[in-house]
């Protein structure tokens, strides 16, 4: 059995969509064969992390939650992971950080630390939204769900990192020409946003490595199944 963990905070808008695009991570992970082993919403701690890293051996962590350049948080912005104090806990595996800021000097620190490869952002990582639309459904929310999905999708179909990169890139190009002709200014502002994060992303580490994927071990996947007016606004983590 080949597992991945996926880290999920849920205690505040931009947080509630990003809990909503990891669980679509979850579902292609399920679908593909994996043991998914999900720290959701409170469970998304400190103490759950340091138990689930020294009870399972990953093919890959994603995690995702606010951040800043040292620092990566979460549930109710808890202390996490803190570049030069304890980001030694995630050595051995290839982490993926969908977080603002942490591919400044946490994800660097966490290499030095012998963590395989780091994939995440040095910049915030910006999304537009619109409130009149579930989660799953918001149009100016999907291209950004789409690049989320995208660098987790090609991280649990076993790919090198440097594809994971070059594919989350051209999924950020593919959905800026998608988007081009649109007349509209929110649109506009989502290709702004677009770009910003696509300069953003980040990987270090081993660029040939790939993690272990249950095809690669010859499992067979598992099919799974898969307010008062509307406020257009854009939001970090």
């Amino acid at each position: 059995m080949v597992d991945v963990l996926f880290f999920r905070p849920n205690f505040e808008l931009a947080t509630q969509y990003l809990f909503a695009w990891f669980g679509l991570g979850i579902d292609e992970a399920e679908r593909l064969g994996y043991r998914v082993i999900d720290l959701p919403g409170e469970a998304a701690t400190l103490d759950n992390l340091l138990d689930a890293l020294q009870n399972y051996t990953f093919s890959s962590i994603i995690l995702g939650g606010h951040g800043n350049p040292n620092t990566f948080t979460g549930q109710d912005y808890e202390e996490i992971l803190k570049a030069c104090q304890n980001d030694e806990v995630c050595s051995g595996n290839i982490a993926l950080l969908l977080s603002c800021f942490t591919g400044q000097e946490l994800g660097p620190s966490m290499v030095k630390k012998n963590t395989v490869a780091f994939i995440g952002w040095q910049s915030d990582f910006r999304f537009m939204i619109d409130t009149g639309y579930p989660i799953l459904d918001d149009p100016l929310a999907e291209p950004f769900k789409e690049i989320a999905v995208e660098s987790m999708a090609r991280l649990l179909r076993g790919q090198t990192i440097r594809n994971i990169w070059d594919g989350t890139i051209a999924k950020c190009d593919e959905w800026i020409n998608r988007v081009s002709a649109r007349p509209e200014f929110e649109w506009s502002q989502v290709i702004d946003f677009i770009e910003h994060d696509r300069n953003g992303m980040i990987c270090l580490g081993e660029k040939l490595v790939s993690p272990i994927s249950p095809s690669r071990m010859g499992f067979i996947p598992i099919l799974s199944s898969l307010g008062i007016g509307s406020v257009l606004t854009y939001l970090a983590v």
